[in-house]
């Protein structure tokens, strides 16, 4: 395929999308479909390709976008995800939906409101593991936004990341309560949460280093 959403387009319910290395300079959508997407790191495990498979979103919306999948197996792995812009979820927005996030990178993206790396909404409960969030930037949750939202979130970094508002690093709101383990939040700023902001949240930290916040 010609592009990673052709393929999406093409693909049927449980389908899964290998993507050889490369810069994909666009904006996909899952359009309601629970599908796999990995890198070739899916199937030969070399962390080299997570850095040389990247999609760029341009500056054009949100690089990745998930919504409304009722199928279990939604999956996302062993990618560089970076420059995508829009109101709440720069690099990846996922409403409704249970996706896996495994091994990604995800970088240089803003949101003008929430979520300039990764806004999760609507009972959006993820699954977040072995990423790394950095430079990313937004009003609210630099990094990461949660709004009614109950992700687990391991063995995740969290640096550089910006908030105008609240949250530069996490934002939890509205009765998100998510699960942090081994994090590392460390130079991330906001007015006020540096690292953290909670909002009527109550999330499960355990093993988690805040410094430089």
């Amino acid at each position: 395929f010609i592009s990673i959403q052709s393929a999406i387009n093409y693909a049927t319910e449980d389908d899964t999308l290998i993507v050889h290395n490369g810069t994909y300079s666009e904006n996909i959508d899952l359009l309601g479909k629970a599908l796999i997407i990995g890198s070739e790191y899916f199937t030969s495990g070399d962390p080299a390709h997570i850095a040389s498979t990247i999609i760029d979103g341009q500056l054009n919306g949100s690089t990745i976008t998930i919504s409304d999948i009722s199928g279990s197996e939604i999956k996302l792995v062993g990618f560089t995800i970076q420059n995508g812009s829009a109101s709440d979820g720069g690099a990846i927005y996922s409403s409704n939906s249970n996706p896996v996030f495994e091994n990604l990178i995800i970088k240089n993206s803003i949101a003008s409101n929430s979520g300039g790396g990764i806004y999760l909404h609507n009972n959006s409960s993820a699954v977040l593991n072995k990423l790394t969030i950095i430079n990313n930037s937004a009003q609210k949750g630099g990094g990461l936004y949660l709004n009614s939202s109950n992700p687990t979130i391991t063995n995740v970094v969290f640096s550089n990341n910006n908030a105008s508002n609240n949250g530069g690093g996490i934002y939890l709101h509205n009765n998100s309560s998510a699960i942090l383990n081994k994090l590392k939040i460390i130079n991330n700023s906001a007015k006020n949460g540096g690292g953290l902001y909670l909002n009527s949240s109550n999330p499960t930290i355990t093993n988690v280093v805040f410094s430089n916040n």
